[in-house]
Order: C-alpha cells, then sequence, then structure tokens
C-alpha cells in the first residue's frame, strides 16, 4: 500500500526547468531532492521524463572531483603523494629531504635527460632543440612557476603584513613563529616550499612580507615599523584623558 498522506511531487513550470538547469550544471540527484524535499528516486524518475540523460557514478564522481578542487585525478594524486614526501613520479617510494623523486625514478630521469642531450633533444619533452631545454618548455615553466605563487600570494595576502608594501615582486612568505632556517635545511625552499604549502592546503603559521620586512624580523627579532608602532602605542597610552 502507498501512503496517501505524502503529497505527490508536482512542480510548476518555473521548477521543472529550474531542475533540469541545476542538474545539467553540475549539481547532483540527491542535492536537488533535498532541495525539494523529496526522495532521490524522485528526481531521478522526472528527469527521465524529461528526457535529460542520467550520470553514471563514474561521471558524477569525476564531475564532483573537478567542481572542488579543479585538478585531474592525475594532478591530484600527484599532489598527494608530494603531500606525504613520496616520489611524485612512482607516488608510492618515500623520497630523501631535498628530492621529489625516489632514488630508482631519479636515476631513470637522469638517464633519459643525458640521452636527449646526446640526440640534441629537449630533455624535457624530447623535441629537437639546441639548448637543453626548448622554448617551449621553458615558457610553460615559467608559466607554472608564476601561477603557483600567485597562489600562494592569494592564499596569504598580497601585501606586506608589516608595512603594507604591495609591490609583488618585493613580497616573500614567512614563518609567523620562526623556524624556516629548520626547513630550509630539510630542502622546502623557493619553489619546493611554495609546492608544500599548496599540496597541504595553506596551513596557518605563515604570513606575507616584504623582503625589507623579512630581513629586519631574522636579523632584529623584530621589524622596525613594528617596533615603531609598539613604541607610539605605548606613548599613547601614558596620555592622560581629560574630559
Amino acid at each position: 500500500m502507498t501512503d496517501s498522506s505524502k503529497p505527490r511531487f508536482n512542480p510548476t513550470e518555473e521548477q521543472r526547468r529550474d531542475i533540469v538547469a541545476r542538474y545539467q550544471a553540475g549539481e547532483s540527484i540527491c542535492e536537488l531532492a533535498r532541495s525539494f524535499g523529496v526522495q532521490d528516486d524522485t528526481i531521478r524518475r522526472f528527469l527521465t521524463r524529461q528526457n535529460v540523460p542520467l550520470r553514471s557514478v563514474s561521471e558524477a564522481v569525476r564531475l564532483k572531483r573537478s567542481i572542488n578542487d579543479g585538478l585531474t585525478n592525475q594532478q591530484r594524486r600527484t599532489a598527494r603523494a608530494i603531500a606525504d614526501r613520496r616520489c611524485r613520479s612512482c607516488r608510492t617510494a618515500p623520497v630523501a629531504p631535498r628530492r621529489r623523486l625516489c632514488e630508482s625514478c631519479l636515476a631513470a630521469s637522469r638517464n633519459r635527460s643525458a640521452q636527449r642531450r646526446a640526440a640534441g633533444l629537449c630533455h624535457g619533452c624530447g623535441e629537437p632543440s639546441t639548448a637543453p631545454t626548448c622554448p617551449s618548455c621553458r615558457a610553460g615553466m615559467k608559466s607554472w612557476r608564476q601561477e603557483l605563487r600567485d597562489a600562494v600570494l592569494d592564499a596569504y595576502g598580497r601585501s606586506c603584513a608589516c608595512c603594507g608594501e604591495t609591490l609583488v615582486d618585493t613580497l616573500c612568505i614567512d614563518h609567523i613563529n620562526g623556524g624556516g632556517s629548520k626547513e630550509r635545511r630539510a630542502g622546502l625552499t623557493g619553489y619546493t616550499f611554495y609546492r608544500w604549502l599548496k599540496a597541504n592546503g595553506f596551513p596557518p603559521g605563515f604570513e606575507t612580507l616584504c623582503g625589507a620586512c623579512n630581513l629586519a624580523k631574522r636579523n632584529k627579532s623584530e621589524c622596525p615599523h613594528q617596533a615603531q608602532i609598539r613604541q607610539m602605542l605605548e606613548h599613547i597610552a601614558k596620555i592622560p584623558l581629560t574630559y
């Protein structure tokens, strides 16, 4: 017997168009069902009656992942391997400090690069090149580095947290509580450090500083700008209040 007390799903014409548009835009059947307060099968039957092609489970998973992080499966597996300190090539063997590849993959990579250079090929893509790296690979690496740096600055701010400097070329990432030298000795320098930040979801404990403020903080443990502000606040606090 059916439950006659439960109202039948009878959407208006506007709701019909909305359901179809939202599903085709990437919203799942479960999300649509929760939105309209009905069962998943109700939305599934409705879409079938509207002659809307339904996504398979694998298509739904790929779509959800692409919406969440914008990465391909290969990029996602590589990022996970880097975060776990595993080889980015085989993604299984652990890597030594300051290395991105395990010993086996590193030897294979060096051997391949040597063979390509001896044959007058770009050691990156294998295309003919008079230089070790062809212009296309150099441009691609430059673009990748710029995108990575932009992602880091977008996460931690595009201005110095101390003096407010906004000139991008002068900005760098500072460890708020120190410890940068220890990480540099472990190999987290330059773009390797940026990759680590991105792979770990841009963790807290870091801030954007300009080169001058970062150097002053390292040498004097406190940037002169912050010392000046602190002294000014201490002076203001000593001024008696008058009414």
